[in-house]
């Protein structure tokens, strides 16, 4: 019906399609797997962006985000350490960008 086609409409112009690589830190095993969003977060944390860096560096390293959890290993076949890293496949034409800012030292 009518419902499935205003979906795809909001996917058109809102949603952007990401792979996720996970990759063990003991045997270097990985996988990967596709999603969509239609958010993103700006990542301040961790000093990976100077702070005299412009929106779109901001963006970019956001959009490109990594992190290290604690994930399953199909390999070791137990909990391990690992690195999750985030493509952008496909980026929208409208973002919605939650600035994430809750402290005066983010809004500078």
């Amino acid at each position: 019906g009518d419902g499935r086609g205003r979906r795809h409409e909001i996917d058109r112009l809102y949603g952007w399609r990401t792979a996720t690589t996970t990759t063990c830190s003991v045997c270097g095993g990985a996988s990967e797997r596709s999603s969509h969003s239609y958010l993103v977060e700006l990542v301040y944390a961790g000093g990976a962006v100077d702070a005299d860096a412009s929106f779109a560096e901001l963006l970019y390293e956001s959009l490109s985000h990594s992190s290290q959890t604690k994930a399953y290993c199909d390999e070791c076949r137990s909990y391990k350490l690992t690195t999750q890293a985030r493509r952008v496949d496909a980026i929208p034409p409208h973002m919605l960008i939650n600035a994430a800012v809750f402290s005066d030292a983010k809004a500078k």
